[in-house]
């Protein structure tokens, strides 16, 4: 939908969050559009926002590929190179936290 919105002309599309419904939970689900203070939306206690709060240097926004099978690393040793909403870029060995974890591995295989 929004692909074909931009292709259209509606570019301003681009610029909005998604809204769908989850295949998994049968729920809303929201993919935040990259923005500066979008960091506030992942908060995880309502009751004391400042200590909960995840920071724009935690949220990974693109990576290397990462797989379980070592031909189609990148890099090697495994690993892959992650940026992060803040603008900070940091090599995470393989098998490592996300975005650069076994299940990553699974799901890209």
């Amino acid at each position: 939908e929004t692909l074909d919105a931009i292709e259209s002309g509606d570019i301003q599309k681009a610029f909005r969050d998604i809204e769908t419904d989850s295949v998994l939970t049968n729920q809303k689900q929201v993919a935040y559009r990259i923005r500066e203070g979008i960091e506030r939306f992942y908060i995880t206690d309502i009751n004391n926002p400042a200590a909960s709060s995840v920071a724009q240097s935690d949220i990974w926004v693109m990576w290397d590929l990462v797989s379980n099978n070592v031909g189609k690393f990148n890099h090697v040793p495994g690993g892959a190179n992650v940026l992060y909403m803040d603008g900070h870029v940091e090599f995470v060995r393989f098998p490592g936290p996300m975005p650069v974890s076994r299940l990553m591995g699974i799901i890209n295989d």
